[in-house]
């Protein structure tokens, strides 16, 4: 990766080689997770003004976010798509005098919920007719991957309706 490398060739490079997460923060080269292990894409540290450009740079691809809206609050999270790349959630927020991101790339297959360890007691919660369901943990810990395979199994299974609360919505 170059320090001129844009944002979109950032994102196109983390979904090729499947990342889980990418990290813009001023001071740090630009970052990747994979497979658990956070490791610099490049050998130099991003100033405040490079983090601003790949950032904005990102707001400029989503539709309804305004890069101008974000400096005034300090704090913005979405999700959108890069047509031929893939789909991202991001959190840019305020970071020590600058401003940081971490995108998280979101894969467009569902794995299989056998692979994925999920428990039969919690896939098979697509079977009650009943009751609300709540998922809870930490960043990475696989939420959203779980629901989308019970909402997936539900919609290939039944003929319900389905209702998701989720910030951002994806």
């Amino acid at each position: 990766m170059s320090i001129k490398e844009t944002a979109r060739e950032m994102l196109a490079k983390a979904a090729l080689e499947k990342a889980s997460d990418i990290f813009i923060t001023a001071g740090s080269p630009p970052m990747f997770k994979k497979d658990g292990s956070i490791k610099p894409i490049a050998d130099f540290r991003l100033m405040p003004n490079d983090t601003a450009e790949l950032i904005e740079e990102i707001f400029d691809m989503s539709t309804g976010h305004v890069f101008q809206d974000f400096l005034k609050t300090g704090d913005c999270d979405f999700s959108f798509s890069v047509y031929g790349v893939g789909r991202f959630r991001i959190n840019a927020f305020r970071q020590r005098n600058s401003i940081a991101a971490v995108v998280r790339v979101v894969q467009l297959t569902l794995p299989d919920p056998k692979e994925l360890g999920i428990p039969d007691a919690v896939f098979n919660l697509y079977k009650k007719t009943r009751g609300l369901v709540l998922v809870t943990g930490p960043a990475g810990a696989g939420k959203s991957t779980t629901l989308a395979c019970i909402i997936d199994a539900i919609n290939s299974k039944k003929n319900n309706h389905i209702l998701t609360l989720e910030d951002p919505v994806e």
